[in-house]
């Protein structure tokens, strides 16, 4: 740029061009003009949602392409749920390597879920990823918490033993 000297704008239409620049490019936008300007990451891709034990979810994801020139300080998992009864959001602070990952608790049985991830840099939040797979948490019965409980303490279902139990 003709009004870039010396790492200083000398004119309102260099520090116009240069605005527009961070604009359209972000943060190669910004090192073109000589400034550091952070700009919020890209998005994170490739979310999955796995069962991740009694009424949790394990979401998965790569890592956005862009940290937006910043530092990613967390990502945050947004939930929904078909039956709509279970959309909150969720952070997930972490050191992000390549994929990440988030346990979400405190699902319901019987539902089914989708989650969306959001990563954050000093600048903000980026834009929300696309939907997960869907993931259908089973539903709990008395039968099958009893059952558990009563595996934990040795018995079989099988065992003449057990049919006493219940």
């Amino acid at each position: 740029m003709a009004d870039y000297l010396g790492g200083k704008l000398h004119s309102p239409l260099g520090r116009i061009a240069c605005a527009a620049a961070v604009l359209l490019f972000g943060a190669l936008g910004a090192s073109a003009c000589g400034s550091s300007a952070v700009t919020p990451p890209g998005v994170p891709t490739n979310v999955e949602a796995l069962m991740g034990g009694s009424l949790k979810a394990s979401v998965t994801w790569i890592a956005p392409d862009s940290n937006g020139g910043g530092e990613i300080k967390k990502y945050l998992v947004q939930i929904a749920s078909a039956s709509g009864s279970g959309a909150r959001g969720q952070e997930c602070s972490t050191t992000p390597p390549e994929r990440v990952e988030c346990s979400v608790a405190g699902l319901v049985g019987g539902d089914t879920y989708t989650f969306e991830v959001q990563a954050e840099n000093s600048a903000g939040r980026s834009r929300l990823s696309s939907p997960s797979n869907s993931l259908t948490i089973p539903a709990c019965t008395s039968s099958s918490l009893f059952d558990a409980a009563v595996r934990k303490e040795g018995f079989n279902p099988g065992d003449a033993s057990y049919k006493e139990l219940k």
